[in-house]
């Protein structure tokens, strides 16, 4: 015999419908935290771009003639600033031919330029698993001088 049709589509219909919202149940957290832990690996991803881009257009700024430190530093941290990073810490170095400089004068022939961003201040919600990590990058640059002999 048959089983009966209701006005709403068949008799199995009706009693697949709990399964599903079950089944929805049990993998909608997965779902969402591998969707949340993929904006999270965007947003790392993004951050190490940046501090790289920070560093290495800070270390060409203050490789001119005339630059100070303090525009290498306000050049990166600017950079950084576009994409919402904070906290962002900013060295630089300069060298002459007897070592290191206090100061970028005309004897300077490279300059290294350090960012570092902490993760944890950085990220949208997994803060707790990266306390201690820092995102580093480290750009040298050396001056090219033309001696023309006089």
């Amino acid at each position: 015999m048959k089983p009966k049709m209701n006005s709403r589509g068949s008799n199995r219909l009706r009693t697949r419908k709990g399964a599903v919202v079950v089944e929805m149940a049990c993998i909608a957290p997965f779902l969402f935290m591998l969707t949340f832990a993929s904006f999270e690996f965007m947003r790392v991803e993004f951050l190490k771009g940046m501090t790289q881009v920070a560093s290495y257009d800070a270390a060409r700024h203050v490789m001119v003639p005339g630059a100070v430190k303090q525009e290498a530093i306000d050049m990166a941290t600017s950079k950084l600033a576009l994409c919402g990073a904070k906290n962002a810490v900013v060295l630089v170095r300069a060298f002459d031919s007897d070592g290191e400089q206090l100061e970028i004068t005309d004897a300077t022939i490279s300059v290294i330029v350090r960012v570092e961003l902490p993760v944890a201040s950085n990220i949208f919600a997994a803060a707790r698993f990266a306390k201690n990590h820092r995102i580093v990058s480290q750009t040298k640059l050396t001056s090219e001088y033309y001696d023309d002999g006089t």
